[in-house]
């Protein structure tokens, strides 16, 4: 999942080593030293949850708004969960804990979530090109932040 202000892939739980950890930067399988990854690789999850409020504006200087330039500022939340489907089911939930499974995490996992600010032009109706500046407003521990993100949108209708 991708959230503003996180690595792609960087929320959630990982793993306790990672193979970048340990692979030579020869191997073409494995990322080089010190890549996002090298905390311990995601172990992704069951579910996904995502929300993006972004208000933008057309920029005040006349040559970058006739080059439709935007700026604009945003608040992300996002999850990645592991809970299971019987959190939902409240009879199948009692049978469940009845024979001592539990769930141990909510079904759509903790929130994490960025506010941030951004410049975005757009060339032609179909390629869009954004800049981004996050700072995370709820995170773990483990999670990689990324505040400078550089992004191509495509749009075909």
């Amino acid at each position: 999942m991708s959230l503003r202000g996180y690595h792609v892939g960087g929320i959630g739980p990982r793993a306790a080593g990672s193979i970048s950890d340990t692979a030579s930067e020869t191997d073409s399988l494995s990322l080089p030293l010190g890549t996002p990854s090298s905390p311990g690789d995601s172990l992704g999850g069951t579910t996904k949850s995502s929300l993006l409020l972004l208000a933008s504006v057309p920029v005040p200087f006349d040559s970058l708004r006739k080059a439709t330039m935007r700026a604009f500022c945003f608040a992300n939340i996002g999850s990645i969960g592991h809970g299971s489907l019987y959190s939902f089911l409240p009879a199948i939930k009692a049978e469940r804990e009845k024979m001592g499974e539990k769930d141990t995490q909510p079904f759509f996992g903790y929130a994490r979530a960025s506010v941030g600010t951004g410049l975005s032009i757009s060339f032609s109706k179909m390629i869009r090109v954004e800049m981004t500046y996050s700072m995370p407003l709820l995170k773990n521990s483990q999670d990689q932040v990324k505040p400078f993100q550089l992004g191509v949108g495509l749009s075909i209708n």
